[in-house]
């Protein structure tokens, strides 16, 4: 528990210290992870799917509502795509 605690503390001064290189690296890490996501959709579904995740992940980020893409994956997993 103690643990916890002195890393939670941590999280808190990194974030106080300098708001701007604290939102800067965690738009960086964001974005290096969408770009991966984006590469691998390309990789493993074809034209048509893709499109169509790339849409709803950008739809999902632009809305904050990550429900958009899971819904295509379940439905593409599923066998029901349109």
């Amino acid at each position: 528990m103690a643990m916890r605690s002195i890393i939670e503390e941590l999280d808190r001064v990194e974030k106080t210290a300098d708001k701007h290189l604290f939102v800067e690296s965690k738009a960086n890490h964001a974005i290096v992870a969408v770009i991966n996501v984006l590469k691998l959709i390309n990789e493993s579904f074809n034209e048509q799917e893709a499109d169509e995740l790339r849409r709803r992940l950008m739809n999902s980020i632009k809305g904050q509502d990550p429900r958009k893409f899971h819904r295509k994956i379940r439905e593409l997993r599923e066998g029901k795509s349109k």
